[in-house]
């Protein structure tokens, strides 16, 4: 995820559109946990949280990570906000975001849902962004 936010194409997207849109991390349910879709020792080295407290934990080491990227304020536009899922996975279930998804909210209405990460492996040869900068290109240019 820090590679994503920091330097990646989640980072090119808020630079290139800051100024026109709000963007929002919503930090869910981990994907590489010990008990769950194991990726190696390097991602796959903790356990799911259980408890809302575990999960804000979780969300605060990326902050830790990428501090001048992303913040904890709800009121800072000048980065990108964290907010965490409840532990009913409400966003998650909502917009089956889990491990990862971009999603365009606009006026009140879901405008945009970029593709999961199984759609992504169907069709590997993007980002998972790709298809979120296209509808920026198109809607916000």
């Amino acid at each position: 995820m820090s590679a994503v936010v920091y330097g990646g194409a989640l980072r090119r997207l808020y630079v290139d559109y800051k100024d026109k849109a709000e963007f929002i991390i919503v930090y869910i349910k981990e994907a590489h946990t010990t008990e769950g879709w194991k990726m190696g020792p390097k991602f796959s080295d903790s356990k799911q949280t259980t408890t809302l407290e575990e999960r804000i934990d979780r969300a605060r080491k990326l902050l830790e990570i990428v501090p001048n990227a992303v913040t904890s304020d709800p009121y800072d536009a000048s980065k990108i906000r964290v907010l965490v899922d409840d532990m009913n996975d409400t966003f998650d279930n909502a917009f089956w975001s889990w491990p990862d998804r971009a999603i365009v909210i606009q006026d009140g209405r879901l405008v945009f849902t970029g593709r999961n990460i199984a759609q992504q492996l169907r069709s590997p040869d993007k980002p998972l962004t790709h298809d979120l900068r296209e509808w920026m290109d198109a809607h916000y240019k």
